[in-house]
């Protein structure tokens, strides 16, 4: 059977739907379908989409309209069916619904269409039919002791017993390996920040394997110190040095030794060098901008400075200004002699530390003597600007840049080895990282006893295989036994019969006597030898009413109940608004089919039906049996199940709601109940209580209501004016407004309502059956409590 459609998601109202966190009690337990369950929802609220989810483990498919539907529906053996496979399972299900309309009725929509015929078991067959029922008694079914079915189901239960089993000690096996892993992800001597349960899974494998043995405590020592000692970063080579000394020395040695002479010298500046550099540069500050001399203010001719551009002529001024580039092309290299073959032993392990600092001691001597070397040309060529015409030689120089080159050739050797030895202790803390997290995990295998585990859930595995092998053994014999009954009923097939069983609810002195199923044998080539037509007095019947159409589906369902399809199995059967378009008395009629013919059914293993007529809900509560009353809601655009609420199912009429209300005021303690409302809605309670009452007790409509209130109370005309102060006092205000502003007087509102107790107890067996109908019976009428039945009393 079925125990909750526990989740429906995507599903048209039903959006993301969960069972146990809605269709609970008062007392916030869940509640479970039973063998029958009620369901009462507005139109469009959902009931549909219910039945369809139930008629789609008959069908195996939904409507596709609804995009990506998902849902499961709980079965009471603790197995599941869900969408992906909604025929997975051993019941029998047939639901009535407007898609089973709509598939099998379809001249309903189209008049060129038919009804689907269907056959039941005839009635010339004993011999097959006898041997028919025996082979169905030995499939039985699931609740039959010693049947096929029986022992498949429990089979199957056996399988998705150890299953379950097997699967809680994987989930737990899973948990302490997840919970371990997160401690190794999170233990920075490993540094594996993505460490997870795969990766502790591929640990196992090898700590498991025969190869694997853990290390000794000294080696386990050896390796947390091994990862004690910090890796440096990788040590970059330098550039090839590049050194400009040969483009130095060559514009040296032919700019020093460059001859010039003056077209007409000045000797007087040719014998003395520092005269001839002070007018030199004197002649820069006057020319053009004094007529003065500014050292002696003597007048300066103006013969005077062609005569120095004779000295000081145009060969002389080039070959300054070269000596000049020199000079700045010898700093610009001064410049960067420091910055030459940079050397720091701290980056370099200490294994590394002397001769990393042998060689910057080298380099350094090297820079200076290079430094030297480019200071003396740079004399050379400053002394030869202040004497331009006097030619000199370059000055002894040594040629350092093979010494550059070896000291290069040298720390590209040390950077290589020395980031070596860090690849290699990289290499030796992974290694020593591995072995440390492989012992760690070996150990933590021990304490949750890892090996005892795997063998247990071998074990179950192992139980799986066996009682999977069983399953499919009965599952086997089940079907065997199935193809045989296939066959007794194929022998047995006359459609015709299911439109005689049609016709018989369909003519029932409450259904409709003048429509009727007629079997018509279909052409040659059909699939099926007949269908069915629909006929009025003979006559094909045309422009049914709403009515009409729903009187002949549903007795149609009713009758498809018996096809041999049907015969003998258990049914889980579900009816959605069977009484849509009818009229009182064939909703009556329909309940009335329901009752006799499928609630009473004993192959009605369980029966859902819903509704939206109140009237025909009030029908329902007369079916026995242990039944769920449930609520269908809509809110917007979504839909829940809930509990049916109380004043839906509590009372059938008004009438049990108000005698009720006065039978609970009768017995309350006016001085001790906590229900105030009682006493405060107690005088319309008892207007309209009276009003119902005595209308069908005195039915002279002549009498005025006083009248009849005066012979209730056997003409005891003190309780008459009494009950009639409290009907239009307390509930009408007549003319007396200053009541609304005067407390209300609980004690006479209890002895009104004791009166009327009192009155009815005159007419035992109807009191009795009052009683009866709130859920008291008549030997405990005299029972109080602190409230009476206020604090007792539930339905």
């Amino acid at each position: 059977m079925l125990q909750s459609i526990s989740k429906i998601k995507n599903l048209a109202v039903f959006k993301d739907f969960e069972w146990n966190s809605t269709v609970l009690d008062a007392d916030g337990r869940t509640i479970f379908l039973k063998p029958l369950n009620i369901i009462y929802g507005r139109n469009y609220s959902g009931k549909t989409t219910l039945s369809r989810i139930i008629r789609s483990l008959k069908t195996g498919s939904i409507s596709s309209k609804y995009g990506s539907p998902e849902y499961t529906v709980t079965l009471t053996d603790g197995t599941s069916v869900t969408h992906e496979s909604p025929t997975d399972h051993a019941m029998e299900v047939r639901v009535f619904n407007e898609d089973f309309v709509r598939d099998h009725l379809r001249v309903f929509a189209n008049d060129n269409e038919n009804i689907a015929a269907f056959a039941v078991l005839g009635e010339d067959n004993a011999a097959i039919a006898g041997q028919l029922a025996k082979k169905e008694a030995e499939l039985g079914s699931e609740y039959t002791p010693g049947s096929l079915r029986s022992q498949e189901s429990e089979c199957r239960k056996s399988v998705a017993s150890t299953k379950l089993k097997n699967s809680d000690r994987e989930d737990a096996l899973n948990g302490l390996l997840t919970y371990k892993a997160r401690i190794i992800k999170h233990n920075t001597r490993y540094a594996d920040a993505n460490y997870d349960i795969r990766k502790i899974r591929s640990d196992i494998k090898v700590v498991i394997s025969h190869s694997y043995s853990q290390p000794s405590d000294e080696t386990v020592t050896a390796h947390e110190a091994t990862l004690l000692e910090l890796p440096k970063s990788e040590v970059g080579v330098w550039a090839e040095p590049k050194l400009g000394w040969d483009t130095i020395v060559s514009a040296a040695t032919e700019l020093l030794g460059r001859a010039v002479r003056p077209t007409e010298p000045i000797q007087e500046l040719l014998d003395e060098v520092i005269l001839q550099t002070w007018v030199e540069r004197g002649r820069e500050y006057h020319e053009g901008k004094r007529a003065k001399c500014a050292f002696c203010g003597g007048v300066l001719p103006e013969e005077l400075w062609g005569k120095l551009d004779k000295h000081f002529n145009k060969e002389s001024k080039v070959l300054r200004k070269q000596l000049e580039t020199l000079v700045d092309s010898i700093n610009t290299e001064l410049d960067g002699v420091s910055s030459l073959l940079p050397i720091d032993p701290d980056d370099f392990y200490s294994k590394f530390t002397r001769e990393a600092q042998s060689l910057k001691e080298k380099i350094t001597d090297t820079r200076a003597r290079y430094t030297a070397v480019l200071t003396s040309v740079r004399s050379s060529a400053q002394e030869r600007l202040t004497d331009i015409f006097s030619s000199k030689s370059i000055p002894d120089t040594e040629e350092l840049a093979d010494t550059f080159q070896s000291h290069w050739d040298e720390y590209e050797d040390l950077c290589k080895r020395t980031n070596a030895y860090t690849a290699s202790l990289s290499s030796e803390h992974s290694k020593s990282r591995t072995a440390l997290r492989l012992n760690e995990v070996a150990i933590y295998l021990e304490g949750i006893e890892y090996e005892k585990k795997l063998k247990q859930i071998a074990a179950s595995e192992a139980e799986i295989k066996c009682e999977v092998q069983l399953h499919t053994e009965a599952h086997r014999k089940v079907q065997e036994v199935l193809g045989v009954i296939a066959e007794l009923k194929s022998s047995m097939r006359d459609e015709r019969n299911g439109a005689k069983k049609v016709n018989h609810y369909l003519n029932h002195d409450f259904g409709h006597q003048s429509l009727r199923l007629e079997a018509v044998a279909a052409e040659d080539g059909a699939d099926a030898q007949y269908y069915f037509t629909i006929q009025r007095n003979g006559q094909d019947a045309y422009h049914l009413s709403e009515g009409e159409r729903s009187l002949i589906a549903f007795c149609y369902f009713l009758a498809r109940l018996d096809d041999v399809d049907s015969t003998g199995k258990p049914l889980i059967i579900w009816i959605d608004d069977p009484v849509s378009n009818l009229d009182d008395n064939h909703a009556f009629f329909v309940y009335s089919l329901i009752r006799t013919h499928v609630a009473e059914d004993p192959r009605c293993q369980q029966l859902f039906i819903s509704t939206h007529s109140l009237p025909f809900l009030k029908y329902l509560y007369r079916l026995r049996g242990k039944r769920t009353y449930l609520y269908v809601e809509r809110h917007g655009d979504t839909s829940d199940i809930t509990e049916m609420p109380q004043y839906l199912r509590r009372f059938v009429t008004e009438f049990h709601h108000l005698f009720r209300q006065i039978y609970r005021c009768s017995k309350a303690n006016p001085r001790a109940t906590a229900d105030e409302s009682l006493f405060y809605s107690f005088p319309n309670n008892v207007r309209r209580f009276l009003e119902m009452y005595l209308t069908f007790k005195y039915p002279d409509h002549g009498e005025t209501q006083l009248d009849k209130i005066e012979r209730f109370f056997n003409h005891d005309a003190v309780s008459a004016i009494m009950a009639d102060r409290v009907n239009n006092e307390y509930s009408h205000v007549q003319g007396l407004f200053e009541r609304v502003s005067l407390p209300m007087d609980p004690p006479l509102m209890k002895d009104i309502a004791s009166f009327i107790m009192d009155r009815l107890k005159v007419e035992t067996e109807q009191y009795a059956s009052l009683l009866k109908s709130i859920g008291v019976e008549l030997e405990d009428d005299n029972d109080e409590g602190d409230e009476g039945v206020g604090a007792t009393l539930e339905i």
